[in-house]
C-alpha cells in the first residue's frame, strides 16, 4: 500500500496503514513558503509522528535531505529513504534503462508520476492506481481581478477555496500555463505505461472517477484479490 501527500490527515490513513509514503512538492521543505502552507506542513509533521504505529517508509526526493521538514520526522516507526528525480527524456530504449538504474525518473510533474515511477521500479507484477480524480479543470474559474484559481479539493478536506496555483517562486500559473502543465502529466502517464510495459508490470487505475487514460480502467469491484 502507497499513499501520497497530505492522505495522513483522513482517516482512511489509520485504516489502509500505507507501508510507503511518497512527497515530491517542494513545499513540504522548502525554508521560505506561505503562512498557508506552513500550517499545512505543520499538521502533516504532527499527525505521521503521532498516530504511525506500524513500520512505515518515506520516500523523499535528494533535494530534501538536510531540511527542517525532514528533522521534524521523529517517530521511530518511519524510516525515511531518498529517490533520485532527476527528469531524463530521450529515446525509450535508452531512459527506460537509466530508469530502472536509478539514474532518474520521467519529469515528476505531480506526485503521482514519481510515485508510479518509484512503484513499477520495485519489481511489482500489478499496480492499481485510487483516488486519482485528475479534474482540476473542473474547478478552474477566473476570480474579479483576472487571476485563474483553482479548488483543489481532496476526499478528505472539508472546505476548500479557490486559490491560485503558485511556483516555487510564488508566481502564479495562468490559465494557459495551466492546462499546458496538466497536457504535460497526462502525456508523462502514457510514457509510464510503456515503461511499466518494459519492466512488465501491468497498471490498472481503479479510481472511481478518473480523467486518466493512460492505463487500462476497470471498476475495482472487478479485481480479483
Amino acid at each position: 500500500m502507497w499513499a501520497v501527500n497530505n492522505f495522513c490527515l483522513s482517516s482512511e490513513f489509520l485504516v489502509l496503514k500505507p507501508d510507503y509514503y511518497v512527497l515530491a512538492d517542494p513545499n513540504f521543505w522548502l525554508s521560505h513558503v506561505s503562512p498557508e502552507v506552513f500550517s499545512m506542513r505543520q499538521a502533516f509533521l504532527t499527525k505521521i509522528n503521532s498516530v504511525v504505529d506500524w513500520s512505515m517508509e518515506l520516500l523523499l526526493p535528494y533535494d530534501a535531505l538536510g531540511s527542517d521538514f525532514v528533522k521534524g520526522i521523529v517517530s521511530d516507526k518511519i524510516a525515511i529513504k531518498y529517490f533520485n528525480r532527476t527528469p531524463l527524456s530521450g529515446l525509450d530504449v535508452v531512459v527506460f534503462k537509466c530508469w530502472d538504474l536509478n539514474l532518474g525518473m520521467p519529469p515528476a510533474l505531480n506526485v503521482l508520476i514519481a510515485a508510479l515511477s518509484l512503484a513499477v521500479n520495485s519489481s511489482y507484477s500489478k499496480l492499481l492506481i485510487l483516488g486519482a480524480d485528475h479534474s482540476w479543470h473542473e474547478e478552474l474559474s477566473t476570480s474579479d481581478d483576472g487571476t485563474t484559481v483553482v479548488k483543489q479539493k481532496h476526499f478528505y478536506d472539508s472546505n476548500v477555496n479557490a486559490a491560485p496555483v503558485v511556483r516555487p517562486d510564488t508566481s502564479a500559473f495562468s490559465i494557459g500555463d495551466l492546462f499546458v502543465r496538466w497536457g504535460e502529466v497526462f502525456k508523462t502517464y502514457e510514457l509510464i505505461e510503456r515503461y511499466a510495459k518494459f519492466k512488465r508490470c501491468k497498471i490498472i487505475n481503479v479510481s472511481s472517477k478518473t480523467y486518466i487514460d493512460a492505463f487500462e480502467r476497470r471498476a475495482l469491484r472487478s479485481i480479483c484479490w
